[in-house]
């Protein structure tokens, strides 16, 4: 279901850029149709190549407390010490 989804993302990502010829920099952060099409297929890029990676999906729970023990330790550092 994931992988189904992703790949639609993908699909409808790439097709909005497409139908948009003129880049609004309100729209967009490309200066240029080449870099926004470059990107575009470098995204995609990635996307088939985090579905087609045979590891093990990690959890999203476990992504979540991993990330808030990094960002808790990384606040610990920064508070002066007393």
């Amino acid at each position: 279901m994931v992988r189904k989804t992703l790949e639609r993302l993908c699909e409808n990502w790439c097709n909005l850029n497409l139908m948009n010829a003129i880049l609004s920099p309100i729209v967009s952060e490309f200066e240029t149709e080449e870099q926004a099409t470059s990107y575009d297929r470098w995204f995609h890029a990635q996307v088939q190549a985090s579905l087609d990676d045979p590891r093990p999906s990690t959890p999203h729970d476990q992504v979540m407390a991993e990330m808030d023990a990094i960002i808790a330790e990384a606040e610990k550092r920064r508070r002066p010490q007393a």
